[in-house]
């Protein structure tokens, strides 16, 4: 049931779902990615109470858990699963977690500190070991390299979705270092002369670098 219907239903809190509440969370996320979407702001848009989204939701972590774990389901949906390439799939995959988190930040800077472990992070664990498993990858080898790839990705995409919650221009690309004084670095000749490109950096570039060099050593075997 869509959030419209719920709005103008005679009886709203019957009316009410899980899928639709976090439908509601998600659209003010992207909407308003600078700021935490309080239950306030949840209720209004639902045209409910606070108390009515909590007979779904037992509080807001649980709520949380169900968005975050949204985000994952929608990060596999942009995966071409028939790509025949381990490697590309999980490059389009890391790319794609990314996306989804910068998209509704409020809520994608939380998934570290949410182990809600729906269907939308297993299907994406499963997708994960499959490829790896493609890849030649088996006990702790495979183990130690799902490590490596979720922890970078999963951690540096909340973290990219944290500082662009706090930028005043959404969307806009993060810098990877926001400021090198040039006298700070006059004991530094290295630094001095790498100024410029560092400067240049963004989060993303970054990312995406970190991502490269652990798929370049899961194929170096």
């Amino acid at each position: 049931m869509d959030v419209a219907t719920t709005r103008t239903a005679g009886s709203r809190t019957r009316l009410l779902t899980q899928d639709g509440i976090v439908d509601a969370l998600l659209a003010l996320a992207r909407e308003t990615p600078r700021a935490e979407v309080s239950i306030r702001m949840l209720a209004s848009a639902l045209g409910v109470t606070a108390a009515a989204i909590y007979r779904h939701f037992r509080d807001k972590d649980e709520l949380h858990r169900a968005a975050v774990d949204r985000l994952y389901g929608e990060a596999l949906s942009r995966v071409d699963r028939s790509e025949p390439s381990w490697r590309l799939r999980l490059a389009r995959y890391s790319d794609a977690l990314a996306e989804t988190f910068l998209e509704a930040p409020a809520i994608g800077q939380l998934s570290p500190l949410v182990d809600g472990r729906g269907i939308g992070e297993l299907a994406s664990l499963d997708f994960i070991f499959e490829a790896l498993e493609q890849a030649g990858l088996s006990g702790q080898r495979l183990i130690d390299a799902y490590g490596a790839y979720a922890g970078h990705t999963l951690a540096f995409a909340a973290g990219m979705a944290l500082e662009l919650s706090r930028e005043s221009a959404p969307g806009s690309s993060v810098p990877w270092i926001g400021m090198l004084d040039a006298e700070s670095l006059a004991p530094f000749p290295r630094l001095v002369r790498l100024r410029g490109d560092l400067l240049e950096m963004d989060t993303l570039v970054v990312y995406r670098a970190g991502v490269q060099a652990i798929l370049d050593s899961i194929e170096a075997g």
